[in-house]
């Protein structure tokens, strides 16, 4: 019986692998590091026919869960693309604030819209600045 196994593409914005690899995986090398690594990435390139083609496909990164939004994919969506928004951990998108812990985004520069930039701004703890200028932490693991 045949098992489904993914085809390796590059992630968005990367060189293409060489034409010349299988981009199916081989059964003795299902469990190598770096296959579990393009396996679990989130913005492998994706080649769909003509009538995949619709809005799902370029909204996909507004319509991702909010418990898997990275913190670059939530300030695209926001005026100024989330510069001088106030950020913060909750369990969903309409939890209130109360902790006093925040981070609001001074500059934020895209790399790779909206995957891939630099966000700078200031972290605040019991609602008084604590830290200006430096970037927020683990922002691209959507956590």
């Amino acid at each position: 019986k045949e098992v489904f196994r993914p085809k390796l593409y590059t992630t968005i914005g990367k060189h293409a692998r060489s034409p010349r690899l299988s981009r199916t995986i081989v059964r003795w090398a299902g469990n190598t590091p770096n296959f579990r690594k393009l396996k679990r990435d989130v913005y492998r390139k994706r080649w769909p026919k003509p009538d995949q083609l619709n809005y799902r496909l370029f909204a996909e990164f507004c319509l991702k869960d909010f418990k898997k939004r990275t913190l670059l994919e939530t300030a695209h969506t926001l005026p100024l693309y989330g510069a001088g928004c106030k950020f913060w951990r909750a369990p969903d998108e309409d939890h209130p604030e109360t902790k006093g812990q925040y981070f609001v985004a001074d500059q934020i520069e895209y790399r790779l819209r909206p995957i891939r930039g630099d966000v700078r701004g200031t972290q605040y703890l019991y609602g008084r600045p604590a830290r200006a200028g430096i970037a927020p932490i683990a922002k691209s693991l959507g956590s």
